[in-house]
């Protein structure tokens, strides 16, 4: 999972609040809030934590966070005063102003807080180690994000409907690490379907494939290729996948060159590309590529990238020594 995509995913989990019983387990569509009202509700009195929280959350999902900062540290400034679920909210909320500032270990911290002072709160029964984790993962620290939610899973920390994301985050979390025999005893535990799923389809076959199911793996390969035919950035991310974890190259390198067939100015398209090709033992057309992706490359960070990709298939193109 990319770090852009593990953003997005804790941005979603750290702005969401409970719903009441009788609103039902799902909501297609949220209204979006009335701030001034909100705000209104806020100032006529701002010893009341619940329209101070519901201002906080307004605040957040309208993409303000600059606005629930200050309330919230006045709230934090005297927590005997709020009720625990009330702290939990506000300390969980405090994360998601962090991570929005990219103040990511001040988020962790707020998060972590959750979990040890209000065990009793729905946000510490998974939320906010699900939240930490995912940002853990976004600042490159797999193993302790690992730690966190295999313990909370052990002793029963996590629970609800908090079990299922531990579990998503978990098998990433594996895969990345190259460890597809836990990655697999994970599947039955995720969803067949819904959008979960839709960020793993690419992966699952690699599990399968890498854990002694290749037929199977072949199939479902081949069934997303073609079901991706005419999008770019899924036969883009299909070649990245297999050619990161080196499995069915065959397949990575006809989703990349297709894909260039349908946006070949994409100068990630012809970094996947290059890096296909060189897995599969084609240094040279390997070569071509990449240089091609670093020529179409104008941000600087894509362009480091692309070159120490490049040194690294020229300093095998000579081999050893």
């Amino acid at each position: 999972m990319t770090a852009a995509l593990l953003a997005g995913l804790v941005a979603a989990v750290a702005i969401a609040r409970p719903l009441a019983a009788s609103q039902g387990i799902a909501r297609q569509t949220v209204a979006p809030p009335d701030l001034a009202a909100l705000k209104a509700a806020y100032e006529r009195d701002r010893s009341d934590a619940r329209a101070a929280m519901d201002y906080v959350t307004g605040a957040l999902r309208t993409g303000q966070p600059e606005l629930a900062r200050p309330v919230l540290y006045g709230m934090l400034s005297r927590p005997s005063a709020l009720p625990s679920s009330v702290a939990a909210e506000a300390w969980f909320q405090m994360g998601h102003v962090h991570l929005n500032a990219q103040e990511y270990e001040e988020a962790v911290a707020c998060w972590e807080t959750v979990v040890r002072d209000h065990r009793g709160s729905d946000r510490a029964s998974g939320a906010a180690i699900n939240a930490a984790s995912v940002l853990l993962q976004v600042m490159g620290d797999a193993d302790r994000a690992w730690a966190r939610l295999t313990a909370s899973l052990r002793d029963r920390t996590i629970s609800g409907p908090h079990v299922e994301l531990a579990h998503f985050l978990l098998f990433q979390i594996y895969v990345e690490r190259r460890d597809y025999a836990n990655a697999r005893g994970l599947l039955a535990s995720l969803p067949a379907s819904g959008p979960r799923y839709d960020l793993i389809q690419d992966v699952i076959p690699v599990v399968l494939w890498k854990t002694g199911d290749e037929a199977a793996a072949r199939l479902k390969i081949e069934a997303l290729f073609e079901g991706a035919a005419g999008d770019a950035s899924a036969l883009n991310n299909l070649a990245g996948t297999l050619s990161a974890h080196g499995v069915a190259l065959d397949v990575a390198i006809a989703s990349a060159a297709r894909a260039l067939l349908l946006a070949g100015a994409r100068h990630d398209i012809w970094d996947t590309y290059a890096e296909a090709l060189f897995r599969s033992g084609q240094i040279d057309k390997a070569i071509e590529a990449e240089e091609k992706a670093i020529a179409m490359a104008t941000a600087q960070k894509d362009q480091a990238e692309y070159r120490a990709r490049l040194a690294r298939f020229k300093a095998a193109r000579k081999g050893p020594g």
